[in-house]
């Protein structure tokens, strides 16, 4: 089968117009991404204050600081679960271990390394950890 010059450049705008559709969906992720992770720093941010606002004695008040922390503290989790969806299945099961682990948690076993792996002491003085891999 022979291609004319007519076949051939009509061949190359359908690959060039598949190109640029697959590169204009990227970069809508990318944009995607970034602004979740500016909204995910903004909620972090925005929790901490209203839990530190949430001591005062003021009980109505302390309530309301509290719930507010709490609504905050949901879309955060929206953000992650979204986020780790956009990375794959590792990503998900990552962020589930860390879920799962106590909050201040430090030993081999919990102390956010990835799935499989573990921090080894490899000096006490200065204390220096190696990763390794978590028999």
């Amino acid at each position: 089968m022979e291609f004319d010059g007519e076949m051939l450049l009509s061949i190359c705008i359908l690959c060039v117009n598949g190109l640029l559709a697959y590169l204009h969906r990227l970069a809508a992720t990318a944009s995607k991404i970034k602004s979740d992770w500016l909204d995910y720093m903004q909620l972090m941010e925005e929790r901490a204050i209203l839990c530190f606002l949430s001591l005062t004695e003021d009980e109505e008040k302390r309530k309301v600081y509290y719930e507010e922390a709490i609504e905050v503290s949901k879309k955060i989790t929206m953000v992650e679960d979204g986020m780790a969806a956009a990375v794959g299945q590792e990503a998900i099961a990552q962020l589930e271990d860390a879920r799962r682990r106590p909050h201040d948690a430090f030993d081999c076993k919990a102390d956010g390394s990835p799935i499989g792996y573990c921090s080894f002491p490899t000096s006490i003085q200065p204390f220096v950890e190696k990763l390794v891999v978590d028999k």
